[in-house]
């Protein structure tokens, strides 16, 4: 049958979304098209069923919330973990951010009543005299601008596979329906994230970093 999701867009009602296509099936792992439904609370409208007399709100300020707070929970944690430092172990200090954040989203979900799935992208970089250190997850990505020179992390999304597997060049990419659907992410359905680290040298006079996503949910 037909979702709250597409039901809405088919009424010209807009609510964000990253992971819905109308030629696939919904899988509902970015979790941005959360709604409050009236007598059963939060739920993602990709998945749902829309039916007559369903009061849906689209905006309100326990969606915001929702659509927020795993990015907020995953800065606290991070917060807590740095200490005033340097940190000895950095790859190791990645991995438990990654780790930590994670159950510390879910746990916030199933603590609510009901329970909620907010999920977030992630990019964190350690800058320290020995050198760089840094995991991403999801399409949120981290740049280095060095003697004109750009490099950046590799999406988890589904075009990406497709130009590793040489069945899209990179332009089309930039305009694929399917651009903005991640495969990996904090939160969500509970898997546990596949990310990815990285290190290299220290920063040389003139280098720039910038850290960027689209979007955070939940």
């Amino acid at each position: 049958g037909t979702t709250i999701l597409e039901a809405a867009l088919a009424a010209d009602i807009y609510i964000p979304h990253i992971c819905h296509h109308p030629d696939l099936d919904p899988v509902g792992v970015c979790r941005l098209c959360m709604v409050e439904v009236e007598g059963r609370g939060m739920t993602i409208s990709c998945h749902t069923p829309v039916a007559e007399g369903l009061v849906v709100r689209t905006e309100s300020p326990q969606v915001t919330q929702v659509r927020r707070i795993a990015a907020e929970l995953l800065i606290e944690y991070a917060g807590e973990r740095l200490g005033a430092g340097p940190v000895q172990e950095p790859e190791a200090f990645l991995h438990d951010l990654v780790a930590g954040g994670h159950r510390r989203i879910l746990d916030f979900g199933r603590s609510q009543s009901p329970p909620i799935r907010p999920g977030t992208t992630m990019v964190a970089v350690l800058v320290q005299p020995q050198g760089l250190n840094w995991v991403h997850a999801g399409d949120s990505r981290l740049y280095r601008l060095r003697a004109n020179a750009l490099e950046w992390t590799r999406d988890h999304s589904y075009v990406q596979q497709l130009v590793d597997a040489g069945e899209l060049s990179a332009a089309e990419a930039e305009t694929h329906p399917l651009r903005n659907y991640v495969t990996q992410c904090l939160g969500g359905r509970g898997l546990a994230p596949r990310a990815s680290f990285g290190s290299g040298s220290g920063l040389a006079p003139g280098d720039a970093l910038l850290l960027c996503t689209d979007g955070f949910w939940g």
